[in-house]
């Protein structure tokens, strides 16, 4: 390499890839100034003779097979470096899927009923304050078609507010075989349904307390399913109770007194026009 190809103040680099600006070339040898990097920038070193230079960073050459290893070598940590990428995205995936999961309970007893695991459902009405335990093994037996019976199925919750159920249809033994679909929350294990059951009926007690008696329906039925899971019922409700009965009861009088002094009146009405 010629020094005349060079002048002074040009940039070239080492074999090993330094940069320097060049000086002069005396005596088979290059003068340059190497060049360094700090906090402040770049910055020029002390004088320094090189045995060779090179206008760009070289790079050693390597026999054929030597060359192709090198390249293979770097597919293959472009390989790696992208299934770390992508374990990261699967692990980064599942976490938020679990996270998700956690925000929905309901959505915890999945793993469980495909598992084998669940054993009762304890179920509500849509209208009445009622609950119920169900085995499972009565929502799915003596079926002969695919309409759904028995199927657990996850349903969002009316005005979707983000939050989801379980509901199953299953046929009643009723006389003519009713279905019937439940909002229903699964159990593993009579004691753990029997457990539900009570805190269930426990907050709907709570629910209607929260209510004006006038606003509180079909409360007969709640008082009847505290006493089957042994809840107690508290004074408020049966005392609301009587007195709903009270008024419904003076309400019909006063509804049947009408309807007779009404008949009277057409009766004297009649008796007068027949004289």
């Amino acid at each position: 390499m010629s020094a005349r190809t060079f002048k002074a103040g040009e940039t070239v680099y080492s074999q090993h890839g330094q940069e320097a600006e060049f000086v002069a070339h005396s005596g088979g040898e290059y003068i340059v100034r190497p060049l360094y990097e700090d906090d402040e920038g770049q910055q020029p070193g002390d004088v320094e003779t090189w045995r060779t230079v090179f206008r760009t960073p070289p790079a050693p050459k390597l026999d054929a097979e030597t060359a192709a290893a090198e390249k293979r070598r770097a597919e293959l940590q472009l390989e790696v470096s992208e299934l770390e990428g992508q374990k990261y995205a699967l692990e980064r995936g599942e976490k938020e899927r679990l996270e998700r999961i956690k925000r929905h309970d309901e959505l915890a007893d999945l793993e469980r009923y495909l598992a084998g695991e669940i054993t009762h459902y304890v179920a509500t009405h849509t209208y009445y304050p009622t609950v119920e335990i169900i085995p499972v093994s009565e929502t799915v037996e003596d079926y002969h078609s695919n309409d759904g019976y028995g199927l657990l199925q996850l349903m969002p919750r009316k005005g979707w507010d983000k939050k989801i159920h379980w509901t199953v249809t299953y046929r009643t033994r009723g006389r003519y075989e009713n279905s019937r679909t439940c909002m229903v929350v699964p159990c593993c294990g009579e004691e753990a349904a029997q457990a539900k059951a009570v805190e269930m009926v426990q907050e709907m007690v709570a629910a209607y307390l929260g209510k004006e008696r006038k606003q509180r329906s079909y409360v007969d039925q709640l008082v009847k399913c505290c006493e089957r899971f042994g809840v107690e019922v508290p004074q408020e409700l049966t005392e609301g109770i009587v007195v709903s009965m009270r008024e419904a009861t003076a309400a019909r009088i006063t509804e049947h007194r009408a309807k007779l002094l009404q008949a009277e009146a057409e009766l004297a009405a009649i008796m007068g026009s027949a004289s």
